[in-house]
């Protein structure tokens, strides 16, 4: 046998090399080792086959194993159902509603219901205050309704130009009847990072919130759309049963005139007075009626718009965060350096 190390020649069983002194294995050593070399790996249950490659195992992988979706967990509820959530859980929530749907019909308040409602929606966001907030008037809430107002009749400007859509038959009507619902949504987006923030600019980085809408629209749409939708069935099931009645009335009185003496005939005519009149304070009725309701979709689509906002948009937060940390040390730092006593003389 020869050493693997210098090449010296030994005798068959030398467990050290007689010129260099390396050790030697053994021939059971060596036996053993050539027989596993010669083995194949042993390949365990369910793993690829040798040669294939790891990129094929890895849909198959995923496949097993789903993805929920950005900002969701298994479980979840959604924006709207969190939201309503919200609502109900919260302590004398019904009293609290009345409160902000009576707010509402006046013109001065309703900037504060919009600024209250906004502020919950970004506390949403923050993971905090899951209740209805005690406080309705304070400053920042009104400028946050009065700025989320002038989105508002920003939004309703840039829109004016759809009615062009007019001249085109059917496609462009079903245009027009569908856009204010999406602007609609992208409104409640820019308001509530407009409240995030607590400034009026962040309504207006565009390319930021065209991002989100473009990736996140559905739970967004439907945040806004379904509140509404609700709204407006109940006003216009009022207001057809409104124009029934008043139509049913207004029909057997003119028929009791037409085909009743002179004095029917003159107290139909007053019936027609009286029930012109009523029908007018019952339309003004229902139209603060849907005001008032108005308050109530805003605060459940605004509550769901927050949510949806914490979910896929949770860097605006942290965003925000650093921005008001960084103006408070900016703040800060000129009222340190005035109540430092000079040293420089």
């Amino acid at each position: 046998m020869l050493c693997p190390s210098c090449g010296s020649t030994l005798p068959d069983g030398a467990k050290f090399c007689g010129a260099c002194g390396a050790k030697l294995a053994s021939a059971d050593q060596e036996s053993a080792v050539s027989e596993a070399a010669a083995q194949p790996a042993a390949v365990p249950s369910g793993a690829p086959e040798v040669g294939a490659s790891a990129s094929a195992t890895v849909p198959a992988a995923q496949a097993t194993a789903p993805v929920p979706p950005v900002g969701a967990s298994v479980g979840q509820k959604g924006v709207l159902g969190q939201a309503w959530s919200d609502i109900t859980s919260s302590p004398g929530w019904v009293k609290r509603m009345l409160l902000l749907m009576v707010m509402n019909v006046v013109p001065v308040l309703n900037c504060f219901v919009s600024g209250y409602l906004l502020q919950w929606g970004a506390d949403a966001s923050r993971g905090v205050n899951p209740s209805l907030p005690k406080q309705a008037f304070d400053l920042r809430g009104f400028l946050t309704g009065l700025f989320y107002c002038l989105l508002s009749v920003l939004m309703v400007l840039g829109m004016a130009w759809t009615g062009i859509l007019a001249v085109i038959p059917i496609l462009g009507w079903i245009v027009m009847a569908l856009l204010p619902f999406f602007a609609n949504a992208f409104l409640a987006m820019a308001g509530m990072r407009m409240a995030i923030f607590s400034r009026l600019g962040a309504a207006f980085d565009l390319s930021v919130l065209f991002a989100k809408y473009k990736k996140h629209l559905g739970p967004l749409f439907a945040a806004t759309f379904v509140p509404n939708l609700i709204v407006v069935i109940v006003v216009c099931t009022l207001l057809g049963t409104l124009f029934i009645g008043g139509c049913a009335a207004g029909s057997s009185m003119l028929s009791a005139g037409m085909y009743g003496s002179s004095r029917s005939s003159s107290m139909a005519l007053e019936g027609l007075m009286l029930g012109a009149g009523v029908g007018v304070i019952f339309f003004v009725v229902i139209c603060l009626f849907a005001i008032c309701f108005a308050a109530f979709a805003q605060a459940w689509s605004l509550r769901a718009v927050g949510i949806w906002a914490a979910r896929v948009a949770p860097e605006w937060q942290e965003q925000a965060a650093h921005e008001q940390e960084g103006a408070t040390k900016a703040a800060g730092a000129p009222a340190a350096k005035a109540a430092s006593p000079a040293t420089d003389r």
